[in-house]
């Protein structure tokens, strides 16, 4: 199941800090927009408030976020919310924590 945070930014925060092994889809309201990526729960990218943010900066000023605990679910939110959407970005930071991850357990 996914969830859907649209100008709520106190409730996306308590679900990534209640599901830090989740993952955000990072999008734009529009069901026309091309734009998703994927970020870990826990990334800065989406988490860490800039002193230039302004209120609902992560699910506010032209942006959601879609969350969920299986990055299936995401995929699955995208082709029916996000048609315009082909292949999903990865963020870059998350990205290679994921990998550094990887090589430490080998």
């Amino acid at each position: 199941m996914a969830d859907l945070f649209e100008n709520r930014d106190d409730e996306y925060h308590q679900w990534r800090l209640a599901h830090a092994s989740g993952f955000v889809l990072n999008t734009h309201p529009s069901p026309n927009s091309s734009y998703a990526t994927l970020h870990s729960a826990s990334c800065p990218h989406i988490s860490v408030y800039q002193t230039t943010h302004q209120g609902n900066a992560f699910t506010g000023n032209g942006y959601i976020k879609v969350c969920s605990e299986s990055e299936q679910d995401l995929h699955r939110w995208l082709k029916q919310q996000r048609p315009r959407v082909h292949g999903l970005d990865r963020c870059t930071h998350c990205l290679a924590i994921s990998n550094e991850q990887v090589r430490r357990s080998t």
